[in-house]
């Protein structure tokens, strides 16, 4: 692998370390893109910036947050929208005292960068819903809870579109790796979540969500 390459995701990567948000954000990203490109996780430039030997490969899970008896039909959207985003699997877990947690499967440095991302994906979104809810009158709560969850969906689902497009401008090619889809063999899961049609939709909430999603509001895309 070219040092270079390395060396430069490297210095991305302290820069995203940065307290100020807008350049910490440009970091990341391109240091996102420059390892799609390269077929590299975090893990590889770690090891590789220390001793220059090729990491291990093996594959963990990683609880997101404790997410109590419900996860939110958004929530889970945004984690199927972020996960695929760095190669890994996103499962939601059931115990017996009902709670219930979402977990994040890859390679170590890749699901570290995923909760990261997703934790801060989580806070943006529910901040623009705020944004968008102030100075808006809604006839009960039942109707405010409709109109969260369309939006939620609606940022969702413009940030799936605004990653496809960067990936398609960029000419990256993102697939999960061998080893992750050889440890999810074998595994039941739930389907991953589309987007529901079969409910009463806020338009004007859905669509306005999806803007601010599009546009990649909050900090996760330039």
């Amino acid at each position: 692998m070219d040092s270079v390459i390395t060396g430069r995701i490297q210095k991305l990567l302290n820069l995203a370390t940065s307290d100020v948000e807008e350049e910490a954000r440009t970091a990341m990203l391109k240091a996102q893109e420059l390892m799609a490109a390269h077929d590299l996780s975090m893990e590889h430039i770690h090891a590789l910036g220390e001793d220059g030997d090729p990491p291990g490969d093996q594959v963990v899970e990683r609880t997101v947050e404790k997410s109590g008896r419900t996860i939110q039909y958004w929530q889970k959207l945004l984690t199927m929208v972020i996960t695929r985003n760095f190669r890994c699997v996103c499962l939601y877990r059931s115990y017996r005292n009902g709670s219930r947690d979402i977990v994040i499967v890859g390679i170590p440095d890749d699901v570290e960068a995923c909760r990261e991302t997703l934790t801060f994906s989580f806070h943006a979104a529910l901040n623009c819903w705020y944004r968008y809810r102030r100075g808006r009158v809604f006839r009960d709560r039942r109707a405010t809870a409709a109109a969260k969850r369309d939006y939620m969906i609606g940022f969702a689902v413009g940030l799936r579109d605004a990653f496809a497009a960067q990936v398609r401008e960029k000419s990256i090619v993102l697939s999960r790796r061998v080893q992750v889809q050889d440890y999810m063999k074998g595994l039941r899961l739930r389907s991953e979540p589309g987007v529901r049609r079969n409910v009463r939709v806020d338009r004007d909430a859905r669509q306005r969500g999806y803007e601010e999603g599009r546009r990649g509001r909050g900090g996760l895309l330039n």
